[in-house]
């Protein structure tokens, strides 16, 4: 390998450092608010749709035409409607297949059998 994709050591240039602003926000650590603390996959309660029984969810939308009032709620915002861009259509899935068990195929999802998944660990 030759230029700036050689890996770092064995003589080869170090790669960049990444943005001051950045590291001083990740040296920060995790603030107190409930989107920081959320784990990063889905729980159990959050696909079954019992993370809030009896409550309505409430996100907020994106505001693409004026400023927003803070960095905090701009990455809050956006976390909270990527989080149920992902979550969202597998908690439907799950609802539906919960009311017809023996459906397999429909408009919303296919249920695929014999499947195994590998998880490969690493540190």
């Amino acid at each position: 390998m030759s230029g700036p994709h050689r890996p770092r050591g064995r003589g080869g240039p170090s790669l960049p450092s990444a943005n001051m602003d950045i590291r001083e926000y990740f040296n920060q650590g995790l603030g107190n608010t409930g989107w920081q603390m959320k784990p990063e996959l889905p729980t159990v309660n959050e696909i079954m749709g019992t993370d809030h029984p009896g409550e309505e969810f409430n996100l907020t939308t994106n505001q693409i035409h004026d400023p927003w009032l803070s960095t905090e709620q701009y990455l809050e915002t956006h976390h909270n409607l990527l989080r149920e861009d992902g979550v969202g259509n597998l908690r439907d899935a799950v609802a539906a297949f919960r009311e017809r068990p023996g459906a397999f195929d429909n408009k919303i999802f296919v249920v695929y059998e014999r499947v195994s998944c590998i998880i490969t660990i690493s540190k």
